[in-house]
């Protein structure tokens, strides 16, 4: 499918859902067929050819947007103290991110995203420029899983409830040097179980009430905000209760190895 076409339906479905309708999309050629849980209906939109519709965000702007994100990300973080902030900094500060690098990923969505809105909602209540950046990127972002995670590995349910995306990194709009910023979210009662991974790590999160904990402490609910940083090989989880999860997340360096769980 077209990146852009994919963008107009999962910009289709952020605004039923912003209006507090559930609803799923589908495209087939120019047909968009909507299915409102809400009503247990089902419409079909014909779209005019693309290029009638309103273009797609130039460059340029996405590039001012992903700037904006990351400046706002690192002004953010750098209010809140905790080991391992001067680190993602300074590797931050390292990163080419001239206009001439910049790319735009191929778009890609999964179930996860269902629980995005409710996620920005509470975001936008600890750092609105953060929420607002996120919101405007959201059509371009490309949302993956790892290739080793499988429920029968992470209990039922957990892949339709899990999901991360590149800002910097090679699936990023930036290509990193051992370096990656992103974004990860988990649905609700979900336990992103014991794993390791040699890359230090810095998870700062845009919601609250999840549940962290690393080495041999115990699971501790941690507020948004609150700076978590693993040092290389530290066995970590995480656990969601009532409420989904959305968190920004880095590897500072040793980014070739993936997590492995225990």
């Amino acid at each position: 499918m077209n990146p852009r076409v994919a963008a107009l339906a999962q910009l289709v479905e952020h605004r039923f859902r912003k209006a507090g309708v559930r609803c799923s999309s589908h495209l087939s050629g120019t047909i968009l067929s909507c299915h409102l849980r809400a009503f247990g209906g089902l419409f079909s939109v014909v779209l005019p050819p693309f290029e009638d519709r309103n273009p797609a965000m130039p460059m340029t702007e996405i590039f001012e947007n992903v700037q904006g994100l990351i400046e706002s990300f690192e002004v953010k973080l750098k209010t809140f103290s905790g080991e391992g902030v001067d680190e993602v900094v300074s590797r931050l500060h390292a990163q080419d991110r001239s206009a001439t690098s910049v790319v735009v990923p191929e778009p890609k969505s999964l179930p996860v995203l269902n629980h995005l809105d409710s996620c920005l909602e509470e975001a936008a209540r600890f750092d609105a420029p953060i929420e607002r950046a996120i919101s405007v990127l959201r059509p371009h972002l490309q949302w993956l899983q790892s290739k080793a995670y499988n429920d029968a590995l992470l209990g039922t349910g957990f892949i339709e409830n899990y999901g991360w995306c590149e800002i910097i990194g090679p699936r990023g709009f930036f290509p990193g040097d051992d370096f990656l910023l992103g974004l990860l979210m988990l649905g609700p009662n979900q336990h992103y179980r014991d794993h390791f991974h040699p890359a230090p790590e810095l998870y700062w999160p845009l919601t609250s009430e999840t549940e962290w904990r690393k080495g041999e402490e115990s699971l501790t609910p941690k507020p948004c905000g609150s700076v978590i940083w693993h040092r290389p090989n530290v066995i970590h989880a995480t656990r969601t209760g009532a409420a989904p999860l959305l968190t920004f997340w880095s590897w500072t360096r040793d980014t070739a190895t993936p997590a492995r769980l225990v």
